[in-house]
């Protein structure tokens, strides 16, 4: 790892410093990103419990089945699967 850093010190400094702003563009994307990601994680983790204990109901089973109705009874889902 330590030799990929110094590569990537070595073609960062080698390059114009009009790129530089896009680099640090890249770079802040990909920490953002990193950030949603943990976020997402934690949210998952904290939930895990509550949906562990939840049952489903027979309720729960109707909406669940006209949830999907509104998405996938529909004509151009009908065509899309045709020829599968």
């Amino acid at each position: 790892m330590e030799r990929n850093t110094a590569t990537l010190f070595e073609k960062l400094q080698s390059l114009p410093v009009e790129q530089l702003p896009a680099v640090e563009d890249f770079i802040d994307r990909l920490l953002a990103q990193s950030e949603r990601q943990q976020v997402v994680m934690s949210m998952q983790q904290a939930a895990a419990p509550i949906f562990a204990t939840t049952e489903d109901t027979p309720e729960d089973v109707v909406y669940d089945e006209m949830v999907l109705a509104q998405d996938w009874l529909k004509p151009e889902e009908d065509e899309a699967w045709r020829d599968l």
